[in-house]
Order: C-alpha cells, then sequence, then structure tokens
C-alpha cells in the first residue's frame, strides 16, 4: 500500500488523467462475498439463491403483458443505414478496450492478433449481420455480474446492485459498428431530440448544465421564477418491451434491416450470474436491454424519444433528458404557478408511461425552485397516482438537488460555479 501511494505521489498530477487515476485508485473497495440477500421476510444465504433473487428482483420486472406483437415490416421507411466497410470492421476490433470477454472467453487481443487471417472472415460476417437482420445467437449469450451501487445505506437489498453483462467480444464490435451508425442517423436526422443528452457525440452534462442555466438566467431577466422537477424512469433498460421498441422505431422511418437486427438481438436472449465465485445455471431473459452492451443506450434514447413532444410547446421546451433522467423546468410569475404546472405535465409524462409499460420511480423525484432575491416561499408539489398522493417536497433555501451529476442550488452561486466550470472546460480544448 506504501508503494501505491508513493506511486501515486510521484505523478504529482500533472494532467486531468492522473487525477482521474487516483480518484479511481481511492475509490477501489478488496473483494468480498455480497452479504446475505433478503427479500421481504426471508434471508437468502446461498451464491445460487442470491443469484435468483437478483433474477427475479431485476431482469423480470419488466411489464411484458403491456408488449404488443413485433412487426418488423416498414414500407414507408425514410432513413438510411449504409452497410459497412472492411475499413469499420477493423477498427471496432482495434479500438476496442480490453475488457472481460463474456462467456466464449476470447478476449479482444486475440482478435487482434488473428486479424490478418481472420480479419476477411470477421468483416463478411458483420456486413452479412447488417444486410441479414441476424444478431447470431452466441452473441446473445451474456455473463452478468452483480456490482453493487455506490452510496446505498442497505446491500442486503436486491435493488441495491447493478447487473452488468459481459459479452463476446466479437459480438460486441458488431455492435458498436450498429450503435455508431444508428447514432450518426438520428443526430444527422434529426431523430432525438435537441435536449436529450448523454450516450450521444457532444451532448455531455455540462451542455445540459448550460442550457438550464441559461434558461434559468433568462426567465430572472424577465423577472420570472424557474422551478425544476427531476424524473427518473424505474427500471429504465430493464423496462424496454421489445414489440413497442420495434414498433418506435418503426415510427421513426428506421428500415426493415434495422428493424429485424433490432429483433434478433432482443429476443432469446439468455444470461447466467457470476457471483461469489460461482456460475448460476443459464435463464432465459424476457424482456430488457442488457446494460453493458454497447447498443443499449442508444436503443433506450430511441425508445423514449417521445417523452419529449408530450404535452404543450412550451413545456416541451423545458424538458431536458440526460440517458434515463428526466428535469422538467417551468417559469412563470410565481413558484406557486410553477407547481401547479409541474403537476399538470407530470401526471400526462405518466399517462404517456403507463401506455408504454414505463413508470416513474416518485421516490426518486425531486423539486428546485430558482427564485431570485425571494426568501421564505418554499412550495411543495403533489402528484395524484392511482395509488398513492405524493408530496414532493424541495430542499430549504440554499439546499441542492442532485440532478445528473449536479447539485444545482437555489442561489445564484451555483449558476456562477457552473459558468466557471463550463469556461474553464472550453478554454482547456
Amino acid at each position: 500500500m506504501a508503494h501505491v501511494s508513493r506511486s501515486m505521489d510521484a505523478h504529482n498530477f500533472t494532467n486531468s488523467q492522473d487525477v482521474f487515476k487516483a480518484i479511481k485508485w481511492n475509490r477501489t473497495e478488496g473483494s468480498f462475498p455480497t452479504p446475505p440477500l433478503k427479500d421481504g421476510d426471508r434471508v437468502h444465504t446461498t451464491a445460487n439463491a442470491k443469484a435468483e433473487l437478483l433474477v427475479k428482483t431485476l431482469l423480470q420486472k419488466a411489464a411484458c403483458t403491456e408488449d404488443i406483437p413485433i412487426n418488423c415490416s416498414n414500407p414507408e421507411a425514410i432513413l438510411p443505414f449504409p452497410n459497412i466497410t472492411t475499413g469499420e470492421a477493423h477498427q471496432a476490433i482495434f479500438r476496442a478496450k480490453s475488457s472481460t470477454p463474456g462467456q466464449d472467453e476470447i478476449p479482444n487481443a486475440v482478435l487482434k492478433k488473428a486479424w490478418p487471417a481472420l480479419g476477411p472472415h470477421i468483416a463478411a460476417l458483420y456486413k452479412h449481420c447488417i444486410t441479414t437482420g441476424w444478431h447470431p445467437t452466441p452473441f446473445r449469450q451474456a455473463l452478468l455480474v452483480a456490482l453493487p451501487k455506490p452510496g446505498k445505506k442497505d446491500y442486503s437489498s436486491p435493488c441495491s446492485y447493478r447487473l452488468i453483462a459481459l459479452l463476446s467480444t466479437l459480438g460486441k464490435g458488431l455492435e458498436c459498428l450498429i450503435a455508431h451508425r444508428l447514432t450518426w442517423v438520428a443526430i444527422k436526422h434529426k431523430v432525438l431530440h435537441p435536449q436529450h443528452f448523454g450516450a450521444l457525440p457532444c451532448r455531455s452534462a455540462i451542455d445540459l448544465a448550460a442550457a438550464l442555466v441559461h434558461d434559468i438566467e433568462e426567465a430572472w431577466a424577465r423577472g420570472l421564477f424557474a422551478s425544476m422537477l427531476t424524473l427518473d424512469i424505474k427500471g429504465a433498460f430493464d423496462a424496454v418491451l421489445q414489440g413497442r421498441l420495434i414498433q418506435r422505431l418503426r415510427s421513426q422511418g428506421w428500415p426493415p434491416t434495422v428493424l429485424h437486427w433490432v429483433s434478433s438481438f432482443t429476443q432469446d436472449r439468455t444470461a447466467a450470474i457470476q457471483l461469489d465465485g460461482h456460475r448460476s445455471p443459464t435463464f432465459a431473459v424476457p424482456a430488457g436491454l442488457p446494460q453493458g452492451f454497447p447498443v443499449s443506450p442508444i436503443l433506450f434514447m430511441l425508445y423514449i424519444e417521445p417523452i419529449f413532444k408530450i404535452g404543450p410547446t412550451i413545456a416541451c421546451r423545458g424538458r431536458f433528458g440526460y440517458a434515463d433522467d428526466i428535469c422538467q423546468l417551468v417559469v412563470s410569475k410565481s413558484l406557486e404557478e410553477n407547481t401547479a404546472k409541474l403537476q399538470s405535465i407530470v401526471t400526462d409524462l405518466m399517462v404517456w408511461g403507463h401506455r408504454e409499460g414505463l413508470t416513474f420511480d416518485l421516490a426518486k423525484t425531486e423539486l428546485q425552485h430558482y427564485a431570485k432575491g425571494r426568501k421564505g416561499n418554499n412550495p411543495i408539489c403533489t402528484i395524484h397516482t392511482a395509488e398513492d398522493t405524493v408530496e414532493i417536497k424541495p430542499p430549504p433555501p440554499n439546499g441542492a438537488t442532485r440532478c445528473d451529476g449536479s447539485a444545482p442550488q437555489r442561489q445564484p452561486q451555483w449558476l456562477i460555479s457552473t459558468n466557471a466550470v463550463i469556461r474553464v472546460n472550453k478554454e482547456s480544448t
């Protein structure tokens, strides 16, 4: 440990990469068995029992009854999807980071070494998969590892873990190519809303913060008050339904080859969980997009694309997204009017989500008011659901609400800090 500490000191943090290395090293924890997991009053202690509970809780919670039949025909397709070249297949293999392989246990380094002999065959395979809309069965077999979510108070709850998929490095190359194609076409042809950030080039958390800062400052300049409500899509990737995903892609104008490939990618998937040095029996994954797969983020963003068009235009203008997190900003002459607007908007979003098999986790919903120069008044936002009434309370003045990794405060100091971060970031580039 002393040697490692001296090694870190020797870097002197001459650039940002050294800082991130130090943070990663400081957060590294030893490898310990997972604690017993609780399911109500039952306690699971064996690796098999814990794996079964994780599968039931995290992978089989999608409302599959809300799904619709898969239909891959699309005579009105308007979006292009160019085939790949051998050069792109080469880049997909050689630019991939060295990561833990999936169940086939073939590391990416082997594919790189064998490229002179295997390269033409790999390129031919990728081209065939894209032109025929086929995702090979071995690429749909994942090995899952359970990673604890940082900052959780109770690690006996299965919800305190995230299942990350380790997949075939050969299949990962194919997914990277398709994800790149989907992203390029979605941005060029404006399929995705310009205020949806994350998993897209040139759309970072800093860009999202800058957009929010601009809108809040603009409201202040007009003598108005701003309020922001954050929403979290429950289950996110795991809640995606296959038939509805295909329907969404059809409505967006993607060609049949893309629809067939996505259908093949999402169907008949299997997985096994690696937990405490034990590998569980293989099981079927009925729905959802696997976390850790290169193509999952862009497919999820395409899946929830309509959420940025729901409601009046003025409400959509104040709606932002970062991956599966939604942020709604409203402005008016009073904070009370803002909370009334937010109640109406959230109701519309929940109605859409119910129809699509998606729910919002109101336990994670947060409210923040931005009232420059005003003190004392801090109204709550009441949200009515079919089961309950939830009161979303804002933090006290000078408090903060976490949103996509940021913690914006009610007072202008945060805005100054954010602008400073943006300015420094621009100057450094």
